[in-house]
């Protein structure tokens, strides 16, 4: 999200962003999918890129995700200990058990063989093959991924505005690998490394709860922030949401940063 980006470069500090291996501008074989383990390791890999610049301190090196990017964070900091500090905001923790929630434990079985009868069109085809991502709710059966209006608003909004080189597809077998996804457990790996966790008090894309969830089970030092929000976006990029949400993480990474 470059708004945090903007505001953390302005507070002083020095910000790498980076799209996933597959997306945008990096490299990679297989476009538009998105993978959980590869996901986690492009982090690992831009720190040690950090690392290797003679302006980066390696002992103040903070680590900050957004969305899954947060999710992908937390397990990054709970593996990885060149971290001095984790935020996670408005985050998605991995699908597995918010689509158990939502769909019950059969529905997520039917969802996953329905997953996993893709796996062989893929294999037919030679390649991963990419859909459509997102479509509004109204949108027929089956015509996209995700049927969603508020995701799709704001990313499509967001192409024509900052993000041309967005594009609408995934890999089927993307939504596989985020149904089999659970960051949750990584939790309480990430102490003794501070874990900062923002999230919006109405998210009807991300629950909540997921976010009281990773607060509760994670060690000490913790802190969780809560925004005022009416949906998952607004904390993205939106004002009033998204400065209070840039002036606690500012204000959380001065306290942690400390030389």
């Amino acid at each position: 999200m470059p708004v945090y980006a903007i505001r953390l470069a302005r507070a002083g500090y020095m910000v790498l962003t980076f799209d996933r291996r597959g997306f945008g501008e990096s490299q990679g074989t297989v476009r538009q999918q998105m993978n959980p383990p590869d996901n986690v390791r492009d982090i690992r890999n831009a720190t040690t890129y950090l690392l290797s610049r003679d302006d980066v301190d390696p002992e103040r090196v903070a680590g900050v995700g957004v969305c899954y990017g947060g999710g992908f964070m937390l397990q990054a900091g709970a593996l990885d200990r060149r971290y001095r500090a984790i935020a996670c905001i408005g985050a998605a923790y991995g699908s597995r058990e918010q689509m158990r929630d939502d769909m019950g434990h059969d529905g997520w079985i039917e969802l996953m063989r329905t997953l996993a009868a893709q796996r062989q069109v893929d294999f037919e085809a030679g390649r991963p093959l990419a859909y459509q991502a997102g479509a509004p709710s109204s949108s027929p059966p089956g015509s996209a991924l995700l049927l969603a209006d508020e995701p799709y608003d704001f990313y499509t909004n967001r192409q024509q505005q900052i993000a041309p080189s967005w594009v609408n597809l995934l890999t089927q077998e993307s939504m596989q690998n985020m149904a089999e996804y659970d960051a949750i457990a990584y939790a309480p790996l990430v102490t003794p490394t501070p874990l900062l966790v923002v999230h919006g008090t109405v998210d009807p894309v991300i629950s909540p709860r997921y976010a009281q969830q990773v607060h509760a089970s994670a060690g000490e030092p913790k802190t969780i922030v809560w925004i005022e929000t009416s949906n998952h976006i607004q904390i993205y990029d939106i004002e009033p949401y998204v400065g209070q949400a840039t002036t606690a993480l500012i204000d959380w990474l001065a306290k942690h940063m400390l030389a």
